[in-house]
């Protein structure tokens, strides 16, 4: 973990500043924005990880452990679905 991110992020969310935490995720690497992502509390994760565009949110997908983008897509709501799953 990347403890300056990592640090960023808790005070960015912390104060209830959930765009521009979603915004600092995106101008780093994924596996550091993941490594982040992942030190907050779960209740913490979840908003967050639904503030990030679908292609991001995807490319970060692959830095978490199984049961955490299952859990995050599952509750994304229909509209960032991708045409095959709604079929």
């Amino acid at each position: 973990m990347n403890p300056p991110v990592a640090d960023k992020l808790r005070g960015m969310v912390s104060q209830g500043n959930w765009e521009r935490a979603a915004a600092m995720l995106q101008r780093v690497e994924p596996w550091l924005a993941a490594d982040a992502l992942m030190s907050l509390p779960f209740e913490d994760q979840e908003p967050l990880f639904r503030r990030l565009p679908v292609d991001f949110a995807a490319a970060l997908a692959g830095q978490f452990p199984t049961i955490t983008p299952t859990c995050c897509y599952s509750r994304c709501p229909p509209s960032n679905s991708t045409p095959s799953s709604t079929a």
